[in-house]
């Protein structure tokens, strides 16, 4: 059910007098990005001034009052009720019998027309279902303010069961149908976010007072508690200690067998080249093919040693590179031994619980087990080399390489995908630091490198796009996608459906059976991959160049007024002598990140 024609266009009316009327008083976005030269409104920008409105609905009273456009008493009092509007994710119940959207509200059920088109038809997903909307009073019914966002998400089991739930107990909710009931209900629930959001500054305030003064509460078991005071390092050890206890329980633990399998159950040695002797052949070669050298397979294990230790004693960037990209616990073990006497530490195997953390990271460091004693240092020549590194530089690096990792894990949880080339401005904006698209790649690589099988977040190459060239451009192609889209997560999915398939089957996997297991398990992977690649190539920043190949978009023209002419290519409100027309674009998004 939604507005009829005189009602809606009178709704597009009011939504473009306020959002003019809010850019002259408050300066929202440039004058000339609302209202174009040919008299259109840009839609994003009409978007962002109305929300700064609706985020602040004290402005309305403002507007009242400055009135910047001279507008008459009778349109004044038109937007006076918005005040009481309704922002933000809302709980999409269903609808009802005349085509009405449901929505939970406040312990209320709040039914909402459509303007020109049922909210059904431009909601694509089955409810209960969340969407950002904002609700409002109008023309004695509740309405939305045009735009309906659906979060780029899927909902998992334990998410949409929590929804089926709030659908059945919101079943008993009262039905709020007219605009007055409306705004009794709007000043009820805003109310109690205006307090919730004071009781929240409140206790932020109480914190900063606290951390200034000295007075705060010590909480026990927490930094500003038990571990307050500590130098960074020894709060790091406490931390790891804690979390070990929690991750191990109340189990008696065998600290030095823990140590042992991290050892080398051999005879130490100091030099680097000894060091690497005690290697198996298959790392050295493994090791060999990473610097480079040539003619394995013709070396024996004593001259791939020998060659390996030439190649990182020749060159020292090769050690201040994996300083650089080693994990945090062996970065923290190099620097621990080098702080020892000739990087040299030896312990018995009944002190094992006293260097637990102690994480070698062959060649760099070694833990070698012999006779009852732990013997963990740096080879000589490496640390005669590090002596000359800069290590305030290398920690620069390390922390450089974390902040990318943290940004691309929050892009990718909010938006599943993001393109890597536009990451160096969102980098600047989020740690008021400049790096170069270079840089960023280089730091996303060591990354991907040392997340292994179990990745936060993964790359993926649009194989797709016109002009595909990673040799020319590596990041133009590239982007970051949340880890339940990457390669791993498929191969792990298919993994465990192939055998639930196997068991439901009641199969035996033979040997013979094994590579026709395999094959299927390869095609599922590649299926998936494929779908995989079809839902985020819309996300490309190209796709409006590409709109053919957008299976999930549309494009809906509503006439109020005179039909626009011209160009369709942007969602705009449009300004003309018999009213407002309204081209509005649609985008789809297509499920990316589960939930739950």
């Amino acid at each position: 059910m939604h507005l009829n024609e005189a009602q809606a266009n009178r709704l597009y009316d009011l939504l473009s007098v306020l959002a003019l009327s809010a850019n002259e008083a408050f300066g929202i976005v440039p004058a000339e990005e609302l209202l174009l030269p040919d008299g259109s409104f840009n839609l994003d920008a009409c978007k962002e001034v109305l929300d700064r409105v609706w985020d602040d609905p004290a402005l309305i009273d403002e507007l009242t009052e400055r009135n910047p456009l001279g507008l008459p008493p009778r349109v004044l009092a038109e937007l006076a009720p918005w005040k009481d509007r309704i922002t933000g994710p809302q709980l999409l119940l269903g609808y009802d019998r005349r085509g009405r959207a449901l929505f939970s509200v406040g312990e209320s059920r709040v039914a909402v027309m459509g303007v020109m088109q049922d909210i059904e038809e431009v909601v694509p997903e089955e409810p209960p279902t969340v969407v950002f909307v904002t609700l409002l009073p109008f023309a004695g019914l509740v309405v939305y303010d045009t735009m309906i966002r659906l979060p780029p998400v899927s909902y998992g089991p334990g998410f949409r069961s929590m929804l089926e739930k709030e659908v059945q107990e919101a079943a008993e909710y009262p039905l709020v149908e007219t605009a007055d009931d409306f705004v009794a209900l709007a000043r009820r629930v805003n109310a109690q976010h205006e307090e919730d959001d004071w009781a929240r500054f409140q206790r932020q305030m109480d914190r900063e007072r606290w951390e200034r003064d000295g007075t705060e509460p010590m909480v026990k078991g927490v930094h500003r508690g038990e571990l307050a005071g500590l130098p960074d390092e020894v709060r790091e050890k406490r931390v790891n200690e804690r979390l070990q206890e929690t991750w191990y329980g109340s189990e008696e633990r065998d600290l030095a067998a823990e140590l042992a399998r991290r050892a080398q159950k051999v005879a130490p040695v100091c030099t680097f080249e000894d060091t690497l002797a005690t290697d198996k052949k298959a790392d050295l070669e493994r090791d060999a093919r990473g610097l480079g050298i040539s003619g394995i397979s013709s070396l024996r294990k004593a001259q791939l040693a020998e060659r390996v230790a030439r190649e990182w004693l020749d060159d020292p960037r090769i050690l201040r590179n994996t300083l650089v990209t080693c994990f945090e616990a062996e970065y923290a073990t190099f620097r621990e031994l080098l702080a020892a006497p000739d990087g040299h530490m030896e312990f018995a195997e009944k002190d094992a619980g006293q260097h637990r953390s102690l994480m070698p990271c062959p060649p760099i460091s070694r833990l070698f087990l012999y006779e009852g004693t732990f013997t963990a240092l740096v080879p000589e020549e490496l640390r005669l080399q590090a002596e000359s590194l800069d290590f305030d530089q290398v920690e620069a690096r390390r922390a450089r390489i974390e902040r990318v990792g943290h940004l691309s894990e929050v892009l990718t949880e909010l938006c599943g995908a993001a393109a890597v080339r536009d990451l160096p401005t969102r980098y600047e904006g989020l740690f008021g630091e400049k790096i170069e698209l270079d840089d960023l790649v280089d730091d996303l690589l060591i990354l991907q490198k040392r997340q292994g099988s179990y990745p936060t977040f993964e790359l993926w190459l649009d194989r797709q796009a016109e002009g595909y060239d990673v040799a020319r451009d590596k990041a133009a192609f590239a982007y970051v996608i949340h880890y339940s889209l990457g390669d791993a997560q498929i191969g792990e999915d298919m993994y465990d459906d192939v055998l639930a398939d196997l068991e439901a089957k009641g199969e035996e996997v033979t040997r013979d059976g094994v590579s026709e297991v395999l094959d299927k398990l390869e095609r599922r992977i590649e299926r998936e991959k494929t779908t995989r690649d079809k839902m985020l190539r819309p996300l490309s920043p190209n796709m409006s160049e590409r709109r053919s190949m957008a299976p999930s978009r549309w494009t809906r023209r509503l006439r109020l007024g005179r039909p626009m002419t011209g160009s369709s290519g942007c969602p705009r409100w449009r300004t003309c002598a018999g009213g407002l027309t309204l081209t509005f674009q649609m985008t789809r998004m297509t499920s990316s990140i589960p939930i739950m």
